[in-house]
């Protein structure tokens, strides 16, 4: 299931912010080949060249990666859970709001694990399972998480995958920043 936010400035706002803050908080600077998977309209692969960095998105809406494509974006039509590269290629993968939208998610945190490059960064964003997101999808008016996990149960998955994992539970207010005469929205870091 592929999933944006039914307003386009939303979806560019937040994943261009998320990537900033991922890669600021990572310290890290592995080389420059990234993959971004669930990529949607290609927001993180436009940032990361703009970085100056060398990426790839992968999206299972052929029109989003058609559009990357006609902007000059590298992107591929895929699924998540079965990436189409080999082993051991990607220096960084990103994976900013895909798992909750798909059945299954440890498939892709397998497939982010195969395809990253020894002691290569994988940077995810998931919401927990909790009574916020209920209230925000009456708030947006939707519901599209299928597979929301608890804490717990995203760590205990994730350390199947990662001999080194790092966490920060973030908590992003559903109130849009324009409201406050901001871009950057309303988060609280705890």
């Amino acid at each position: 299931m592929a999933y944006c936010h039914k307003r386009e400035d939303l979806s560019r706002l937040q994943r261009s912010e998320e990537l900033r803050g991922a890669l600021k908080s990572s310290g890290r600077n592995l080389g420059d080949l990234t993959l971004d998977v669930g990529c949607g309209k290609g927001y993180v692969v436009n940032l990361l060249n703009e970085l100056g960095r060398q990426a790839v998105g992968l999206d299972i809406k052929p029109g989003f990666v058609r559009g990357m494509v006609q902007r000059g974006l590298h992107g591929v039509i895929a699924d998540g859970r079965e990436l189409p590269f080999k082993s051991s290629t990607f220096d960084k993968v990103m994976c900013f709001e895909v798992v909750e939208h798909v059945n299954n998610p440890e498939h892709i945190f397998k497939e982010i694990h195969r395809v990253l490059r020894e002691g290569g960064l994988s940077i995810l964003r998931a919401p927990i399972a909790s009574p916020i997101n209920v209230m925000v999808d009456l708030i947006r008016g939707e519901k599209t998480h299928v597979s929301e996990m608890s804490l717990t149960a995203l760590l205990l998955v994730l350390r199947k995958y990662s001999n080194r994992l790092h966490y920060k539970p973030i908590l992003v207010l559903p109130i849009p920043p324009l409201l406050f005469g901001n871009t950057s929205g309303l988060r609280l870091i705890f």
